[in-house]
C-alpha cells in the first residue's frame, strides 16, 4: 500500500518525503518490525518508541509517524501526528481493512464480570446459530481457532487484524472485553460498538489512572464517545445511575437485583441449578432457570 492511501484520515502535522512510496505493513516494535513495514513510535508508561527508531531504520523501516523527529539524519519519508498511538488506530483500520458493516460489535467493560459476560453472551448467540468471535481476558477465538490472550483488549493493530481476519471467515457478532486501558489508550478507536455493556466499577488498576475517578471516566468513554446504538447497566452500581444520567445519543436499558427494567427477584440457588423470577418492562415477567455446570 502506498503512504498516500495508508495516511489517509489521520491527524498531520508536518510530511517530508515521498508518498508514493509502497510499505509492506506496519510496526511499533523495533525488534518485529520487517524490512519495508512503516514504523509508529508509541510513548508508553516505561518506554518511548522514539528511542528506537535508529533500531527501526536498521531494520528496514520504509516510513515513520512521530509525535516529535529527532535531531538525526532520517532518509524515509517522515509523518509528523499529534497522536501516535491514535494515529496507529487509523492506518490499522486503513491497512487491513475490516468490513465492519458485516459484524456486530458487542463492547463489555466493568471493573467485575466482563469475561463471565462475554461467556453467557457467546452462549446464547451461538444457540442462535450465529457465528461468534471473542476477544477477552482469556483467549482471542472464532471460527474453531483460539489464541492465548496476553492482554484483554489488544493493540489497535492486532485488533484490526484480527477483525479483518473475523469478516472474512463469516463472524456476525464480535464479543469483545472493552478493558479502561484500551478505552483511555485508544486501543479501540474507530471500532462501531453496536451494543455496549457495563457491569460495574470497584478499585482497579488506580496505579494507572490515578483515582477512581479517572478510572470511571475511561470506562465511560465506551458508551459516551462510541455512541453505540444501546446500551446495557448495572442500575445497582453507583457508577452505572451516573453514567445512565450521562447518556443522551443512545437507548439504554438497565439492570439489577434491586433496580433496573429488568430486575432479578425470588432467586434460588439449589442441587438443580438457579432459578428466578425476571421482572420486565411493561409489567411483565419471567421465570427463568438455569441448570449448573459441572
Amino acid at each position: 500500500m502506498r503512504i498516500k492511501d495508508l495516511i489517509h484520515g489521520l491527524e498531520i502535522l508536518e510530511i517530508c518525503g515521498d508518498l508514493e512510496k509502497e510499505v509492506r505493513g506496519i510496526s511499533y516494535d523495533s525488534r518485529r518490525l520487517k524490512a519495508g513495514e512503516l514504523f509508529v513510535a508509541l510513548k508508553g508508561s516505561y518506554l518511548d518508541g522514539h528511542n528506537f527508531i535508529k533500531d527501526a531504520l536498521t531494520k528496514g523501516a520504509s516510513a515513520l509517524v512521530l509525535e516529535y523527529i529527532p535531531d538525526i539524519n532520517l532518509a524515509v519519508p517522515i509523518i509528523k501526528v499529534k497522536n501516535s498511538r491514535k494515529a496507529l488506530s487509523q492506518l490499522a483500520i486503513n491497512f487491513f481493512n475490516p468490513c465492519f458493516e458485516k459484524m456486530n460489535i458487542i463492547g463489555i467493560t466493568g471493573t467485575n464480570g466482563k469475561t463471565t459476560t462475554s461467556y453467557l453472551i457467546e452462549s446464547i448467540l451461538k444457540s442462535a446459530h450465529k457465528e461468534v468471535g471473542v476477544i477477552g481476558t482469556v483467549s482471542y477465538r472464532f471460527c474453531g481457532k483460539e489464541f492465548r490472550a496476553n492482554v484483554t483488549t489488544p493493540e489497535s493493530l492486532e485488533l484490526m487484524q484480527m477483525l479483518r481476519e473475523m469478516s472474512e471467515n463469516g463472524v456476525d457478532y464480535v464479543v469483545m472485553e472493552v478493558s479502561s486501558h484500551s478505552l483511555a489508550q485508544g486501543r479501540v478507536n474507530g471500532c462501531p460498538f453496536r451494543i455496549a455493556v457495563f457491569t460495574n466499577i470497584t478499585r482497579d488498576h488506580l496505579d494507572y489512572h490515578g483515582s477512581i475517578q479517572e478510572y470511571f471516566n475511561a470506562k465511560k468513554r465506551l458508551f459516551l464517545e462510541y455512541s453505540p446504538d444501546f446500551c446495557v447497566i448495572n442500575s445497582d452500581d453507583p457508577f452505572g445511575k451516573i453514567l445512565i444520567s450521562e447518556i443522551k445519543n443512545s437507548s439504554v436499558l438497565s439492570y439489577g437485583l434491586e433496580s433496573g427494567d429488568v430486575c432479578a427477584k425470588n432467586i434460588q440457588i439449589d442441587k438443580s441449578g438457579i432459578k428466578a423470577e425476571l421482572l420486565l418492562p411493561n409489567n411483565k415477567s419471567l421465570i427463568i432457570h438455569s441448570p449448573l455446570l459441572g
